[in-house]
C-alpha cells in the first residue's frame, strides 16, 4: 500500500528547545515537501535510531542451556580459555556398583545427582567453578549491540574494523544432533576499539555463515572475557604454613611430641626425681627421761637404727686414805 504520510524530524529550534523542525512530504506524485516548526512534538514514540527498532541481542535465539562447550580466544595475551559442560558421576556403594535404582530389598536407592558442572579444557585440564563459568556463558548469550556501523562488510573490510587481528573470539558449541549432522556453533568476533569511545567493533556468525553487518559492543560487556584462567579454576586447599623460628609453647608449634618423649622440665627443676638414700637417716636422740623409739618390725625391709647407748655416769673420785702413822 502507498504511504499516507511521510515526514522527517530535524533539529531543535534555536529559539526554544520545545520546538523542532519537521519536513512534511507530499504523499502524492509531485514529491513536494514543506518544512514546518512544530512545538510539543514528542520524538520518543518515533525514534530515529535503528537500535530502537530491532532486537539488540547479538544472538537473539540462543539460550545458555544449549551450550555444551565454550571458548574464549584472547588476542592479548595470545591464549585460549576453553570449558566443557560435564555431568557429575553416579554415586557408588561399598562394592563399587551404582548406588542408584533399586536395592536387593526392592527399596529405592538415593537418586543420582544430575546437576551439571564445568571443567577447564584449556590451557589446563582441571575442574572449574560452575558459579564462575555460567555467568560467562550468560554474558555471551545476552550480549547486546550498541549500534550498527555497516551493513555489507566483507573480508576486504576486516583490517578496517580490526577483524584481521581480533581482540576476542567468543564461540559457543551446542549438542551434536541425533542425526549426526553438523554441530551448531555461534561466534562473536570483537575487532578493534573505536577511537575516542568505550566501544568495540563486533560481528557475529552462525556456523560457517558470517553476518555482513558490523555492530559495536560496549566495553563493560567484554570485561569478564579477558579474565585469567585461574579465575575459573576450582580452588585447591592451601598447604599449611611452614613453621617459623619464633619461640612457641612446647607442644604447640605444629608438631606433636613423639610417644615416650618427656617434655622439658620448667626452669629450676631437675629432669629426674631425687635419688633415694641407701640408709635412712639416724633419728635424733630421745630426750632425757623418755624411752627410746622401739625398733621397726622384722618384716619391714628398712633396717631400724639402734638406739644410742646411755651416757656413762661420771666417776666419783676416791677419798684420800689416812696417812700411815710413823713408828
Amino acid at each position: 500500500a502507498a504511504p499516507s504520510l511521510s515526514f522527517g524530524v530535524g533539529k531543535t529550534s534555536s529559539e526554544s528547545y520545545t520546538k523542532k523542525y519537521v519536513r512534511l512530504d507530499d504523499a502524492g506524485s509531485s514529491k513536494s515537501a514543506r518544512v514546518l516548526l512544530v512545538s510539543g512534538f514528542d520524538t520518543y514514540g518515533s525514534p530515529t535510531s535503528a537500535t530502537q527498532w530491532i532486537e539488540t541481542r547479538m544472538l537473539p535465539l540462543l539460550t545458555s542451556s544449549e551450550i555444551t562447550e565454550f571458548s574464549v580466544v584472547q588476542g592479548e595475551p595470545k591464549r585460549t580459555v576453553a570449558f566443557a559442560r560435564t555431568k557429575k558421576p553416579a554415586p557408588k556403594d561399598a562394592t563399587g556398583t551404582d548406588a542408584t535404582g533399586m536395592d536387593a530389598a526392592g527399596k529405592d536407592k538415593p537418586e543420582a545427582d544430575t546437576s551439571e558442572s564445568w571443567s577447564l579444557t584449556a590451557p589446563t585440564a582441571e575442574p572449574a567453578l560452575a558459579d564462575s563459568v555460567m555467568p560467562l556463558v550468560r554474558a555471551f548469550v545476552g550480549m547486546s549491540l550498541a549500534s550498527i556501523e555497516a551493513g555489507s562488510a566483507g573480508p576486504a573490510d576486516d583490517a578496517k574494523f580490526g577483524f584481521d587481528k581480533p581482540d576476542l573470539v567468543l564461540t559457543g558449541t551446542g549438542k551434536t544432533p541425533a542425526d549426526l549432522g553438523p554441530t551448531p556453533t555461534w561466534t562473536v568476533t570483537i575487532g578493534k576499539k573505536i577511537e575516542g569511545k568505550s566501544a568495540w567493533y563486533a560481528r557475529r556468525a552462525t556456523g560457517q555463515v558470517v553476518d555482513p553487518y558490523v555492530f559495536t559492543v560496549n566495553d563493560y560487556e567484554l570485561s569478564d572475557f579477558r579474565k585469567e584462567p585461574s579465575a575459573f579454576a576450582e580452588k585447591k586447599p592451601e598447604p599449611p604454613a611452614p613453621a617459623t623460628g619464633t619461640e612457641s609453647t612446647p607442644g604447640m608449634d605444629g608438631e606433636a611430641p613423639a610417644m615416650g618423649d618427656t617434655p622439658p622440665a620448667p626452669a629450676g627443676m631437675t629432669d629426674a626425681p631425687p635419688a633415694m638414700a641407701d640408709e635412712p637417716p639416724t633419728p635424733p636422740a630421745a630426750p632425757s627421761g623418755m624411752e627410746a623409739v622401739p625398733p621397726l618390725p622384722a618384716s619391714n625391709p628398712v633396717k631400724a637404727p639402734e638406739p644410742p647407748s646411755p651416757p656413762e655416769a661420771p666417776k666419783v673420785p676416791e677419798a684420800p686414805k689416812d696417812p700411815t702413822p710413823p713408828k
